[in-house]
């Protein structure tokens, strides 16, 4: 393939009416679907063949369905969902290695795709003699391999293992042999399907600083992956696939919220009378914007529909405040503050297990929870509950957090057996603001004791 040149597979007449992307669209997908035969015994692909259109021996099995999307020059688009939604038959279409069976992929410019880990590697040629075959199939000339050699033995960084044949690599000398291929050719497109995952941390900092770079000169990346906590932070758009179609699509903390909220509420999540919408910060009674100190009155959350909630319901948060030893007349808070947040839930129906908890977390701009805490893993045990019963909480944290907005998350959960039940998950409860003069680099600032340790006189003459 010219790895300047658009390239497009449809099948069907669907993809007939659809109109090629524009501006700077890179990747566009339209009504895609791909389709699997299934037969129950090897005989009946004969009998399939010999009969062709006039019996059916096969059953459809329909990976992808009407799926649509855009990835724009320069954005991160995360794709999540559970195995078996159709997350890698997605990306190996746009990357150009499996066929759809109806629909249009159209993309602009080279893509360089880390798919199947070791996929487009010769076991028998050497790492050295692999980054010249990759390169030749990605459209480059010796000449600009042999520049850029350099830079990706570098990257890859393993040693001399660079002229072994790459059959004696390990898992991670794979990845790292491959994403440093894909990553240092510049593409417009960098697809990467869950490679990540089996690289050592330090290299996956590496690989993300990179991808961070390409980003910031217009390439645009495609990444599969389950770590939600990684979409949150890097990528600009989130997508999530459910039995091979697209369930959600948007901002990524908002469809990751409701990803996580399906997956962990094994199918109970309430999201009827809760439609997402924009947080919006609490009203408290006299109008304040946050109670004025401890004991203050808990403020009912049940009418509220900005709220991202679900869970089994059997007991259920019904109030909470959170404000300052000192008062506050908003919910804004200095550095330092000691905060006090109360909450009180109730069991709405007889509940009879003992190993309840009750948690909160502190949860920042791009989704990530800095501080959580639960009653359960402190040892605080509560339950079981009858039916009616109410059970009021207070907590004192002192306040660490680094300047920036926050959301307050709540939930309770039955700790019985090997998963975590939860009765009640709130992700958006409260809204708040830390400020402070200092300069914080880090999500938190806590407090640190240092001191200078002088030599003594012996290691001075020493």
């Amino acid at each position: 393939m010219d790895p300047g040149s658009d390239r497009a597979c449809s099948v069907s007449s669907v993809a007939a009416a659809v109109p090629a992307p524009s501006g700077d669209v890179v990747v566009s997908v339209r009504n895609l679907g791909k389709c699997y035969r299934i037969y129950d015994k090897p005989s009946d692909r004969l009998k399939q063949a010999m009969w062709r259109w006039r019996r059916q021996f096969y059953r459809e099995f329909w990976a992808l369905r009407h799926v649509s999307l855009e990835v724009r020059r320069g954005e991160a688009v995360g794709i999540i969902g559970r195995n078996g939604s159709g997350k890698s038959t997605l990306l190996q279409i746009i990357a150009g290695t499996l066929s759809p069976t109806e629909g249009q992929v159209t993309t602009r410019g080279r893509i360089a795709a880390l798919l199947e880990l070791g996929s487009g590697f010769n076991p028998d040629f050497t790492g050295r003699e692999n980054v010249f075959l990759n390169g030749a199939i990605l459209g480059l000339s010796t000449d600009e391999i042999e520049d850029r050699f350099d830079e990706i033995a570098a990257f890859a960084d393993i040693g001399e293992f660079i002229d072994r044949p790459v059959q004696t690599y390990s898992t991670g000398m794979l990845l790292r042999l491959a994403f440093a291929v894909q990553a240092i050719i510049q593409p417009e497109v960098l697809v990467i399907d869950e490679a990540l995952a089996v690289g050592d941390t330090a290299f996956q900092i590496k690989c993300m600083k990179r991808m961070e770079n390409l980003l910031a000169r217009g390439t645009s990346v495609l990444l599969v992956t389950h770590d939600v906590n990684t979409v949150r932070t890097f990528c600009h758009r989130a997508v999530w696939l459910e039995q091979g179609r697209v369930e959600r699509s948007g901002e990524p903390r908002e469809v990751t919220s409701r990803y996580l909220e399906f997956v962990l509420g094994n199918g109970q999540a309430r999201t009827a009378a809760n439609e997402p919408g924009s947080p919006q910060r609490v009203r408290f009674p006299g109008g304040a914007d946050g109670a004025t100190g401890p004991g203050q009155p808990l403020w009912p959350i049940e009418a509220r529909r900005d709220l991202i909630r679900w869970g089994s319901g059997e007991v259920r948060i019904d109030g909470v405040s959170m404000n300052a030893e000192h008062g506050k007349t908003a919910l804004v808070f200095d550095y330092g503050d000691r905060l006090y947040l109360e909450m009180e839930v109730r069991a709405a129906q007889e509940v009879d297990s003992a190993d309840i908890g009750v948690g909160f977390a502190f949860r920042n701009a791009k989704g990530l929870d800095i501080i959580t805490f639960t009653t359960w893993d402190a040892g605080h045990r509560i339950g079981p509950l009858r039916a009616g019963a109410t059970v009021r909480l207070r907590f004192e944290v002192q306040n660490i957090l680094a300047p920036g907005e926050y959301a307050l998350v709540l939930n309770v959960e039955d700790v019985r057996g090997s998963a975590r039940h939860y009765f009640d998950f709130i992700e958006n409860a409260l809204l708040f603001r830390v400020v402070g003069s200092r300069r914080v680099f880090s999500c938190v600032l806590p407090p640190v004791r240092c001191e200078t340790v002088r030599p003594t006189a012996a290691e001075r003459g020493s």
